[in-house]
């Protein structure tokens, strides 16, 4: 059963509709949370509210959180819930928000002090009889050490018809930030399906980036750090039984989506192979019923998945020895 406590601060009755809601999702990230904090507090654009949400973390932040809230002048809401993964936070912070836009801003990260203000005013750039085609603007994201995260926009992209920007957009490489319209987000909300507990972004971004257009901003909005024991990009980590689960219901949606996420046909046999290794890893943990419960669709997905069930046991096998927690 989900349980969430919702606590708000004096501030946010006094505003009815900003301009931006700024969501922070975080679990175990004590360490760093006051940062992402406080980077909020400083923006220049001040027509926003905040919505933390504590993802059952362990190591309490609520003396953070409350501090914060008790001194800001923004209007803040603080909610606390059971662990469900990433997705389930964003979800909880989509549905309260009552901005235009919506910006996630995650524990490590560290916004520009104009950074809404940009957001805001490439907004306005947009014609209003236009805006209904999209629901994103992606800005540009600086590390620690003040070199780009991700791939700069080429000039024109938001002069490009859809067909062809929306390219750019899905092969950009490294991170950037994404201000997202309310209304989108809303209305697609991260699928939660029981006992995964981590439901990658492009489930509902490349689709979004299909059906919408994005706007471009070379301009530099925010700072990501890379500390902490729980950050996604460790990919040196044993892996447990529940990044397993994890693992698996995305390849699943993957192949049963296969046609919305443009998959060739190699990329779908490496998929098919992906979800047999997975199977088996699930299986020798214990876990019939996740594979039970996830099944493949369609004629072809399944013809495949015979093709490849008894080759992929010898790769479950070294898969196992080297990479599984026993």
């Amino acid at each position: 059963m989900k349980k969430e406590k919702v606590i708000i601060n004096d501030r946010w009755g006094n505003v009815d509709n900003p301009f931006l809601t700024v969501i922070t999702p975080v679990y175990n990230r004590r360490n760093v949370l006051k940062r992402a904090i406080d980077s909020v507090e400083r923006q220049s654009f001040r027509d926003i509210e905040y919505i933390i949400i504590d993802d059952g973390s362990t190591d309490s932040i609520d003396d953070i959180v409350e501090e914060f809230m008790e001194s800001t002048e923004l209007p803040v809401m603080f909610v606390k819930k059971n662990n469900g993964g990433v997705h389930t936070a964003r979800n909880a912070g989509y549905k309260r928000a009552r901005g235009k836009l919506i910006l996630c801003v995650d524990s490590d990260d560290e916004l520009k002090f104009n950074a809404c203000e940009i957001f805001y005013k490439e907004w306005q750039k947009i014609p209003n009889e236009d805006k209904k085609y999209y629901w994103q603007m992606k800005a540009q994201f600086v590390d620690q050490n003040g070199q780009d995260a991700g791939s700069r926009f080429p000039d024109g992209i938001n002069e490009l018809p859809i067909e062809e920007s929306w390219k750019y957009f899905s092969m950009a490489k490294g991170d950037q930030m994404g201000c997202r319209v309310a209304k989108v987000m809303k209305e697609n909300l991260f699928p939660e399906p029981e006992g995964v507990k981590f439901v990658t972004e492009n489930v509902r971004w490349i689709p979004l980036e299909r059906k919408y257009r994005s706007w471009g901003i070379n301009e530099t909005v925010a700072i990501c750090h890379r500390e902490g024991d729980d950050h996604l990009s460790k990919g040196d980590k044993k892996k447990t039984k529940q990044d397993l689960r994890n693992m698996f219901w995305n390849v699943v949606y993957r192949l049963n989506n296969f046609e919305t996420f443009v998959l060739s046909f190699v990329q779908r046999l490496e998929s098919i192979c992906k979800y047999c290794v997975l199977a088996h890893l699930l299986m020798r943990q214990d876990d019939k019923k996740i594979v039970k419960k996830f099944k493949l669709k369609g004629v072809q997905n399944n013809f495949w998945k015979i093709f490849f069930w008894m080759p992929s046991m010898i790769f479950a096998k070294i898969y196992y020895n080297r990479k599984v927690k026993v």
